[in-house]
């Protein structure tokens, strides 16, 4: 996971905010990135989902033996979650997949804070995974599934981690199974203090309806280096120390 919020925060830092004049270039490993003014808002990979993660053997011994994983594919496809899986053809389906965020829907302006919702989905999943395993991933994606937003399909369904709220696309809340979900995690017999701590930032800090309200990739990636620090210590990451069951 480490390596993801690291490539996420190559991906945006390569970009510098132009003050002056009408270009900027930014030198990296030999190329030059060149942007006209008003550009700098979209340095951001804007697709980020499963299919565009791809592992890495340990090149180093100083590597972890799993391998490292990296962000691929700039291209911007769109093709998330339960629509690769359906007959219709999405090119006439005006909804959101699987791991873009609300501002879609709600017409707000888009920025690198789009990444780190779509980031925010796949580390919850990668937790649904560390303590559930792949029918744990498949459950979490089915109890998300609700009736899609767009009247044109409403056989449809999705597996958003929002829902919108009104008719008016005005308001959005992270959906209630979610937040469910993540509270099973936190009480689930295997769940570690290092789960605890992702879980907890997640919610607090990456899936988070407004844009301007979520972490960005320095951040994120200073929570990481914090997380590494800890898991010197190995009960950090598998001793289990579950919240209480509920009543």
């Amino acid at each position: 996971m480490a390596g993801l919020v690291n490539g996420l925060l190559h991906i945006h830092e390569s970009i510098i905010h132009t003050t002056t004049g009408t270009t900027q270039d930014r030198k990296e490993s030999g190329s030059s990135i060149r942007l006209k003014r008003g550009e700098e808002k979209y340095g951001r990979h804007g697709d980020i989902k499963p299919e565009n993660i791809l592992r890495f053997p340990p090149s180093s011994a100083s590597d972890d033996l799993n391998g490292i994983l990296k962000i691929a594919d700039f291209g911007l496809g769109r093709f998330h979650g339960r629509d690769t899986r359906s007959n219709v053809d999405w090119s006439k389906v005006k909804s959101s997949p699987t791991y873009e965020p609300p501002e879609l829907k709600l017409h707000k302006p888009v920025s690198r804070a789009y990444d780190m919702w779509s980031l925010a989905c796949i580390l919850l999943e990668f937790a649904t995974w560390m303590l559930e395993g792949p029918r744990g991933h498949e459950n979490f994606s089915n109890c998300r599934g609700c009736p899609d937003s767009n009247p044109d399909f409403p056989e449809l369904s999705n597996d958003e981690f929002f829902t919108m709220v009104d008719r008016s696309h005005t308001k959005a809340v992270v959906r209630e199974s979610v937040v469910k979900w993540v509270d099973q995690l936190h009480r689930h017999e295997r769940c570690s203090a290092f789960i605890h701590d992702l879980l907890i930032l997640i919610m607090a800090h990456l899936l988070v309806i407004n844009p301007a309200d979520r972490y960005g990739a320095v951040q994120l990636n200073q929570e990481f280096q914090l997380f590494q620090e800890k898991a010197k210590d190995p009960e950090y990451l598998v001793k289990p120390v579950p919240l209480p069951a509920l009543p």
